[in-house]
């Protein structure tokens, strides 16, 4: 489905509606930053319910709303799941994974799972090694932002290497 303005919105409405629900998922989004938006979010559910998800975006800086945008349309392609969704269980397991390694290590790990697409010239890691350390190392968060085909590749490569 193309990626149109009604698309985007209705992405949006169906992950929050849909997908949004959990600390775990907050955590994808807001990474270490989970507790904070966390606690707004459940204000505002307390206050508004059926209007939490409206509330709960105007009260977000124009960052954090990008980033709750970005992953509800890594999730949803309008009223359909666009990718499946990476259990929390998985997630945990390969943010600690990451985090046991050296920064040189992660880049190298990281740009190792596109080798391929790299030697073809059809992907710069660079700018998402960069995305990396921007997320503060944070894989839930770096992993929200990937294209969808590059979420599935990363995902299809941590369960290899994790066994999961």
């Amino acid at each position: 489905m193309e990626r149109t303005n009604e698309n985007i919105v209705s992405s949006f409405f169906f992950y929050m509606w849909n997908g949004w629900g959990t600390k775990e998922e907050c955590r994808q989004v807001f990474g270490y930053l989970c507790d904070h938006f966390w606690d707004k979010w459940c204000e505002f559910y307390r206050e508004y319910r059926g209007g939490a998800a409206e509330m709960f975006y105007a009260g977000l800086s124009d960052d954090n709303r990008r980033k709750l945008v970005d992953r509800a349309c890594a999730v949803y392609n309008g009223n359909s799941l666009a990718t499946p969704v990476p259990s929390p269980e998985l997630m945990a397991k390969i943010s600690s994974h990451l985090h046991n390694l050296t920064q040189i290590d992660q880049h190298n790990e990281l740009s190792l799972i596109f080798m391929d697409e790299q030697k073809r010239h059809e992907i710069d890691m660079q700018p998402w090694i960069d995305e990396w350390h921007a997320c503060e190392c944070d894989f839930a968060v770096w992993y929200a932002k990937l294209p969808a085909e590059m979420q599935t590749r990363a995902i299809e490569y941590y369960r290899n290497l994790l066994k999961f």
